[in-house]
């Protein structure tokens, strides 16, 4: 996903020089797959790989993370600041900072749901859980148990696809609530 950043980061800093709109309206695309995928991955991942006592916490520490850099870049985007005609290229090319971090991923653990539930690898879970856990045995079969009774309802849920988003009244009115709290939000 990082690619995506960078992409977006170079034309955007690019295009004051080269003198194009349409370069930034490139970058602007870039900029919401990266933000797209971020946005519904992270928190994901967030949310299945602390404790469970700890997964609000977490998810809301992500959350104001974010408020937390809208309000810098708000900052940062002020005239006297980087928000100006000589400096603006400046204050885009820092979404690199972001991006730096994410390197940090490499050395992270596979989520222990995923890999129980869709990769049918109990093991590797149990593996992950425990240096997650701090090998506190109790905790982690604890969790390898609810993550089975998980799977098990999972299994007999229907499969939904796509197609089924718009075809099924009560999807599509769901589908189209979300949609209009995402576009309103803009």
């Amino acid at each position: 996903m990082n690619i995506f950043v960078l992409i977006s980061t170079v034309l955007n800093v690019i295009s004051k020089y080269v003198s194009s709109y349409e370069t930034i309206m490139v970058a602007r695309f870039f900029t919401g797959l990266f933000c797209g995928f971020f946005s519904g991955i992270f928190p994901m991942y967030l949310s299945e790989c602390p404790p469970k006592n700890l997964r609000g916490t977490v998810g809301v520490l992500n959350q104001f993370s974010l408020v937390i850099g809208i309000v810098i870049t708000n900052v940062l985007g002020l005239d006297q600041l980087l928000g100006n005609a000589d400096l603006w290229p400046v204050l885009v090319g820092l979404t690199l900072v972001p991006a730096a971090v994410h390197i940090g991923l490499f050395f992270t653990v596979e989520s222990p749901k995923y890999v129980f539930i869709n990769r049918n690898n109990e093991d590797e879970a149990r593996r992950i859980l425990m240096k997650l856990r701090d090998n506190d045995e109790v905790l982690v079969q604890a969790e390898i148990d609810e993550l089975a009774e998980e799977k098990r309802n999972s299994s007999t849920l229907p499969k939904v696809t796509w197609l089924d988003m718009v075809k099924k009244v009560p999807l599509r009115r769901a589908l189209i609530v979300t949609i209009v709290i995402q576009l309103s939000q803009q």
